[in-house]
This record gives C-alpha cells, sequence and structure tokens, in this order.
C-alpha cells in the first residue's frame, strides 16, 4: 500500500485513496459532473485465494520468499523489537504462516495490465448449465451466502472453480465417493484444461468425461467488489478461498499471466509500498484479511450471510483533487 493510503480496512469505516493516478481522477471527475450517466453494467466474475502453510513447504529456487526486500523487512522488525519499539502496521501483524498463490497479469491485457492478482475470470454462460456433477452446499445454498438468485450463485461458484483449474491446474472437485481428487496433471488432464480455455468445452462436460463432481464444499466465501461505475470495463467479482488439496500443485500456465509463486501476504503490502507492484483495492483488502487471520482454517472459513458488495466511489478532496474511497463491511 503507498504512503496516500489509509493502511488498514477497518469494518464500518472508509479506505481511502487520496493519490489518484491522472487517468482513472479524469473518468471519475467526468462521472461526478455527468447528468445522466448510463455506467456499463458489470459482468459476472469469480476469484479464488488459493492458499496453503508455509510451515514444513519446500520452496522453489525462484520463489519470492528469497526477495531482499521481505529479507529487510525481516532485519527491520527483529531490530525494532530489540529496540523495544512498536511495530507498524503491517509488521505488528504476528505471521500466520499463511501463503496465497497469485500471478502477474500480462502488460498486454486489457483489464489490470500487470498487476499482481488471484487466479480468477468472467463468469461463462455455460457455468449456469444444472446437469453440472456437484457435491457440497447446493446452489441455493450460495444464493442465501452471496446475496444472489440461485442462478448466479451458480455461475459465480462454477467460475470460481473452472477459472482457478485453467490459471493454475488446481482442481475442486473430488470423485463420487467423496474422495477429493489428487494429481491432475498430465497430458490428458493437459488437454481438457486447453479445451476449457478457448472455450471449446464447458465445465460440466469436462467433469462428466472425466468422471468428477464439483467440490463446493472446499470454498469459502470472502468478499464481493464491484469495478466502480465510471470505469468502462466493469466486473461484480465474488472472491473466495481454498486451500490446494493434497497431491495437486498450482503451476501458473496461463497466458494470462507471465510469472506466479506462492506469496506471503506481508511480502505482497512491502512490494505494494515501494512500487514494485501494483495491487489494486480489492487485491489488498482479501490480502489483508489473509495475512489477520488466526490460522488457515480461519482464512477459509465463509464471511457472515449475505456477503456485502463493496465498491469505490469517487470524491472531490479539500485541495480539488479526486480521491477514492469504500465503505468496509
Amino acid at each position: 500500500m503507498g504512503a496516500s493510503e489509509e493502511r488498514l480496512f477497518r469494518s464500518g469505516e472508509q479506505f481511502v485513496v487520496r493519490d489518484v493516478p491522472a487517468q482513472t481522477a479524469d473518468r471519475a471527475r467526468a462521472f461526478l459532473g455527468a447528468v445522466g450517466f448510463q455506467p456499463v453494467a458489470p459482468r459476472l466474475s469469480s476469484s479464488v485465494l488459493l492458499m496453503r502453510e508455509r510451515w514444513g513447504q519446500e520452496k522453489t529456487e525462484w520463489s519470492i520468499e528469497r526477495d531482499p526486500a521481505l529479507e529487510a523487512v525481516r532485519e527491520r522488525a527483529a531490530a525494532m523489537r530489540a529496540a523495544g519499539t512498536p511495530l507498524p502496521y503491517p509488521l505488528a501483524v504476528p505471521d500466520n504462516g499463511i501463503e496465497v498463490f497469485m500471478i502477474r497479469r500480462q502488460r498486454s491485457m486489457p483489464t489490470s495490465p500487470n498487476a499482481v492478482v488471484f487466479p480468477g475470470g468472467g463468469a461463462d454462460v455455460r457455468d449456469a448449465e444444472e446437469d453440472l456433477p456437484w457435491d457440497g452446499p447446493a446452489p441455493s445454498e450460495w444464493a442465501a451466502l452471496l446475496g444472489v438468485s440461485e442462478e448466479t450463485a451458480r455461475r459465480a461458484v462454477v467460475a470460481a472453480v473452472r477459472e482457478v483449474y485453467e490459471e493454475t491446474g488446481v482442481l475442486l472437485a473430488g470423485l463420487p465417493d467423496g474422495t477429493v481428487v489428487g494429481d491432475a496433471s498430465g497430458a490428458a488432464w493437459a488437454d481438457h484444461r486447453a479445451a476449457l480455455s478457448g472455450h471449446q468445452e464447458s465445465f460440466a462436460g469436462f467433469l462428466r468425461a472425466v468422471g468428477l463432481r464439483l467440490r463446493s464444499d472446499l470454498l469459502g466465501a470472502k468478499a464481493r467488489w464491484t469495478t466502480p461505475p465510471y470505469e468502462p470495463r466493469r466486473y461484480d467479482t465474488f472472491f473466495f478461498a481454498a486451500a490446494v488439496p493434497a497431491g495437486q500443485e498450482p503451476d501458473g500456465e496461463c497466458s494470462e499471466s507471465f510469472i506466479s509463486d506462492w506469496i506471503q501476504p506481508r511480502w505482497a503490502f512491502v512490494r505494494g509500498d515501494d512500487g514494485t507492484i501494483n495491487l489494486l483495492p480489492p487485491t489488498k483488502y482479501n490480502l489483508e484479511q489473509a495475512m489477520c487471520a488466526a490460522s488457515l482454517e480461519d482464512a477459509l472459513c465463509s464471511v457472515d450471510a449475505p456477503v456485502r458488495r463493496m465498491m469505490t466511489e469517487p470524491f472531490v478532496q479539500d485541495d480539488g483533487s479526486i480521491g477514492l474511497r469504500t465503505l468496509v463491511p
């Protein structure tokens, strides 16, 4: 997070961005002064915080765990503790051992280029197919939790499971006997994954072909963010959380990303502060929830129903410049 932003997403308060990029500020100012403005309808999408506990995990050679910025944070925290100096946020947050799998979007992407995000994407019309093999909480239960219609809830959940599989190779599905699928790598799986990414196969068709069932019980509902009305591309995004099933490992091999890895939320905050990575407000919010969770189990739990929508709104600051604020549930 930059120095010009509120550092905490406190419940019942507002998260404020005071230093707004010029292009965004111009669009927001035009929106505030417009009469009869008709915003673009947001597209339903889903994103997944794919998580694991770091303790005991073997790191890859190119892991960001060895990033000098994170080491500098550790050294700074150790020096402050030795001096008896109170630690600033987020250094004061105890390490809960949680890592989140994130991808850096291609610079050529029309939406959020170069941003570091969670796996996810837009819902497909075919995600609403009612004959999709399904275990776990039913769409009607998800509708009550998400505060939407049953069809919208079905599409949001299916999109979450489908997108995380397309972008990471992690499959939140199981056998009819209730066993969660293990290793889902190999040529045959890759063919299905490519067909899904190319919209040549529906997720329901894929599951039927491999004899598996979607496991909605492996997801927890975390948040809902809608793109501001002044943006030309808008999304109504549901954020879910899931632990990587035993025997599976995300690979991040998708056309939309050019790097991916397991990330400590604290590392992301530090690199967002110094401008090395681009973190959008919804990403920051969900990273903070993961960082402040008491445990992985706590981080995976669904929030209270119904999930409340969060949307950034522009306002004119005292100096006449444009600021952005978001009411935090």
